[in-house]
């Protein structure tokens, strides 16, 4: 083979290489737009049925009776202890995962946290609250998981 030919047969063989790696490069990076719009749609479910949950929890407290505190407080709190793991989760997998939190997620998730720190303080009030008291209780605590459904909603709208 003449010097002209090994040259022509490398430069092809380059040009073939490029040529993969760049369809490779190609298919990895439109496979990771993918991924990412799976879990950003994951997520955005997840906060769908989290807001819908909460909804319903609220609607409860607000339409339970005297009689039925007691029994309303014990899924409340069942609930309650779950969102406090999920919003710890968060935490853990999101925030701590990020080398500078803005400002804005920081605030949302801190007034997530608080609400939910309150509503906690609620559970040891509950059993407490006296008939006369009840009505007036009930819809502070359902407002409470409304405020705290509204930044959840925030804390998700900066990510």
């Amino acid at each position: 083979m003449t010097k002209a030919k090994i040259n022509n047969v490398k430069l092809l063989s380059l040009n073939g290489f490029l040529l993969i790696f760049l369809f490779v490069f190609s298919l990895s990076a439109c496979n990771y737009q993918q991924v990412e719009k799976e879990e950003t749609s994951e997520v955005e479910e997840e906060m769908q049925e989290l807001k819908e949950e909460i909804n319903d929890l609220a609607q409860e407290i607000r339409e339970s009776t005297f009689e039925q505190k007691e029994e309303t407080k014990a899924k409340v709190k069942e609930r309650l202890e779950e969102m406090n793991e999920e919003l710890e989760d968060y935490k853990n997998d999101v925030l701590d995962e990020m080398e500078e939190v803005p400002e804005e997620i920081q605030s949302s998730y801190n007034a997530a946290e608080e609400k939910l720190a309150e509503l906690n303080s609620d559970m040891d009030e509950w059993s407490e609250t006296s008939e006369e008291n009840w009505e007036e209780f009930k819809n502070e605590v359902s407002d409470n998981f409304q405020e705290f459904q509204q930044d959840i909603e925030n804390l998700f709208d900066h990510k």
